[in-house]
């Protein structure tokens, strides 16, 4: 976020990501036909964890011996089955390991967007997430832009299970010259901010960016900024690449990575690096979903 005045040091997108700091980013490109999704990149402080041995992208999901999930009361028996949950309802396969959600999804090739030796970073589902969007004046279609968002909030909220909240207030059209100067995204909340495209604040032909703080000690999400570019809806209207449903999952694809999700190695997945024209939220990404709602207090 070029012009973002709490922005710091990026790391180059071709560097080995050594080390976790307190933030993380993602960014979301396109090409003419498909939208490209950058690797993970990490923006420096001078608070680093310690370093691991692998590529930030590479990761898998994993959680401490022992500790407990909160899983949400509504998971559909598919999602119970995918997961390697028992009970009644689930379907099991001859050659699954029981109750292990993490390596049902690492074979799916999900990832998380932040992990360390201690486990992955996630929203603990203890008190509301408030959502704020906040729409440029100048944007081409404010309503379109302001539906998509609504429409992929609420299914974040139901796929995650945690309490995320949009109060009336907090949707705001901005003039362009005050972007820059919104206040930061404060605790638990997830700021989204539409911008026009070829906005400064994305790098050229980039739907997107995520930017996700969290505590290091506590492996515990504490707020994320969402820029979007109203391309996405610019191509949505166009009809040539993209439909409006596209568009909501371009946001969602961001929503995805605000509440800890990395890329999935599956191309039809709508966390998938390259996001093309038959991707859908598929059984993987509600299962991964539902689990970044099971951070207890």
């Amino acid at each position: 976020m070029s012009n973002r005045k709490q922005s710091q040091k990026r790391v180059s997108r071709t560097q080995i990501i050594k080390a976790f700091t307190r933030t993380a980013v993602v960014g979301l490109g396109c090409t003419a036909l498909a939208l490209g999704l950058y690797p993970v990149l990490a923006l420096g402080d001078t608070e680093a964890a310690g370093p691991v041995d692998q590529v930030l992208t590479d990761s898998n999901l994993f959680r401490p011996t022992h500790s407990d999930l909160g899983w949400s009361a509504g998971l559909t028996n598919d999602v119970r089955s995918f997961l390697t949950l028992t009970g009644a309802g689930t379907t099991r396969q001859a050659n699954q390991i029981d109750n292990n959600p993490e390596h049902a999804l690492n074979e799916a090739g999900m990832r998380p967007l932040v992990s360390n030796d201690a486990g992955v970073a996630l929203w603990s589902n203890c008190s509301p997430i408030t959502v704020s969007i906040h729409l440029s004046e100048l944007l081409n279609d404010t309503s379109a832009a302001k539906k998509v968002t609504l429409d992929a909030v609420s299914q974040l909220a139901i796929l995650t299970g945690l309490d995320i909240r949009v109060e009336t207030e907090s949707i705001q059209t901005v003039k362009a010259n005050d972007l820059d100067s919104l206040p930061p995204a404060g605790s638990r909340e997830i700021q989204l901010i539409w911008v026009t495209e070829g906005s400064e604040s994305l790098e050229d032909h980039h739907l997107g960016e995520t930017e996700l703080h969290f505590s290091e000690a506590q492996l515990e999400l504490r707020s994320a900024t969402v820029i979007l570019s109203d391309e996405i809806i610019n191509q949505a209207a166009d009809h040539q690449h993209r439909t409006s449903d596209s568009a909501m999952l371009s946001v969602l694809h961001e929503l995805g990575h605000s509440v800890g999700l990395g890329h999935s190695l599956d191309p039809h997945s709508v966390m998938a690096p390259s996001l093309a024209d038959e991707a859908d939220v598929t059984l993987a990404d509600r299962s991964a979903l539902a689990y970044a709602g099971t951070r207890q207090c």
